[in-house]
């Protein structure tokens, strides 16, 4: 069983990698959730502009602005991955107004 899920040959030579691909997958999905969710809050700031513009002099002095989530210290701390990694997947969506 710890040859399982150290990776270590077992029963002659074959290794086993499900526990380590395990691990890095989640590893993966982790980074993935982190930076969808700051796209998701980026997207929603946006659109609350938008609409904050077309609707303020209606609404005067109701909403002043719209509250951005500030992530630039985790990000220069190194906790949310770099877009860069999402760039292909990003590149498939286009802004339509």
């Amino acid at each position: 069983m710890l040859a399982l899920y150290f990776g270590l040959p077992y029963a002659g030579g074959p290794v086993s990698t499900e526990y380590p691909d395990a691990m890095g997958g989640l590893k993966n999905l982790t980074d993935d959730v982190i930076s969808f969710s700051h796209l998701l809050c980026k997207d929603l700031e946006a659109h609350g502009n938008e609409v904050l513009y077309k609707l303020r002099s209606k609404f005067k002095g109701v909403v002043d602005q719209i509250h951005a989530i500030e992530l630039s210290p985790d990000r220069t701390a190194g906790l949310i991955p770099p877009l860069e990694q999402y760039s292909e997947w990003i590149s498939g969506f286009s802004q339509t107004k």
